[in-house]
């Protein structure tokens, strides 16, 4: 597990799990992304869940900065086939929808909080 100042990341039953809990600098997802690579590097397969507390944003330019960076870790689709968003935001569970049908091969479901046990459930289907 590592852990930064907006980003708590851990691997468990085949699943990386990202937590999101601010605005992520570019240390932040240039140590996440290192991560996702040591583990892709490690793991035959593994799917992503990202959770994302419902963030604030002072406008739309600050919140497709923000959502630009977590693309960087849709780029690393060749390693995972899911990625499950979990976010009491309607605005970013419906960015991340569209986002995530730019990654060919990578299917991609969005959760409410109260749904992660199902999040990781559907996550789990499918790993060997």
């Amino acid at each position: 597990m590592i852990k930064t100042n907006t980003t708590q990341l851990q691997f468990k039953d085949g699943i990386a799990f990202m937590t999101v809990t601010g605005k992520v600098s570019e240390a932040d997802m240039a140590a996440a992304l290192d991560w996702l690579q040591s583990q892709a590097e490690q793991q035959a397969e593994f799917n992503l869940c990202i959770e994302m507390e419902k963030l604030e944003f002072p406008s739309l330019g600050a919140f497709k900065e923000e959502f630009g960076r977590l693309g960087e870790v849709f780029k690393m689709a060749k390693f995972m086939k899911k990625c499950a968003l979990i976010s009491r935001s309607g605005f970013v569970r419906t960015f991340a929808k569209v986002e995530g049908a730019l990654w060919p091969g990578l299917e991609m479901r969005v959760y409410e909080p109260e749904e992660r046990a199902e999040a990781v459930a559907w996550l789990k289907m499918g790993l060997g």
